[in-house]
């Protein structure tokens, strides 16, 4: 065995999802796992992330607010597009 959580192994995303909801409860959980999809694409980062929140949820708390999801989720890139 990998010495991963059982539930990191069985939903990484999830558990990423549920993490952040946690901190983050503006963010419809949604749009957090279209964000993890988007932003950690391999199946091995995706349970190395799920991992490292699920032994340390502080990790969310630990830096300040504009580098958190939000910041994110305001990326150009993950943005709906409107520029005009």
């Amino acid at each position: 065995m990998t010495g991963l959580a059982e539930e990191v192994i069985a939903d990484p995303v999830g558990l990423v999802v549920r993490l952040i909801g946690n901190v983050e409860k503006h963010l419809p959980a949604e749009r957090v796992r279209d964000i993890a999809l988007m932003v950690v694409r391999a199946r091995a980062a995706r349970r190395s992330l799920a991992q490292a929140l699920h032994d340390d949820p502080s990790l969310l708390r630990t830096v300040p607010p504009w580098q958190r999801v939000p910041h994110v989720a305001e990326h150009p890139g993950m943005a709906t597009r409107r520029r005009t």
